[in-house]
């Protein structure tokens, strides 16, 4: 048997980047943190998850690049503002944007 986990959110809006981070950072911890502790999964840094919703950003947005590159520091700027104080690194491999990666234009920023 093999679970599914599904994030779904909703981001903050405006010049919040680092409250984004903070949101996406969180919950894909909480699913790891669900799948190794509470369902005992074999390998849950290897958790099938699919996050989708509205992130309130393009590739620009310090969500996105969390998601994508698994890994964020002090260093990325968004809006004028560094999105996180220190290094913020997801416990599972970064996540694949499902469209790109069936050759899907993405169609630019929401």
């Amino acid at each position: 048997f093999e679970y599914w986990h599904v994030l779904n959110c909703h981001l903050q809006a405006g010049k919040q980047g680092g409250r984004r981070v903070r949101q996406i950072f969180e919950g894909v911890a909480t699913a790891f943190k669900t799948a190794k502790n509470k369902l005992k999964e074999k390998n849950p840094e290897n958790i099938k998850l699919i996050v989708c919703g509205d992130y309130n950003g393009g590739s620009e947005c310090g969500a996105v690049q969390l998601l994508e590159k698994g890994s964020i520091g002090p260093d990325f700027i968004e809006d004028g503002e560094k999105v996180s104080s220190k290094e913020k690194v997801l416990p599972i491999p970064p996540l694949v944007d499902a469209l790109s990666a069936n050759g899907i234009d993405r169609g630019g920023d929401p």
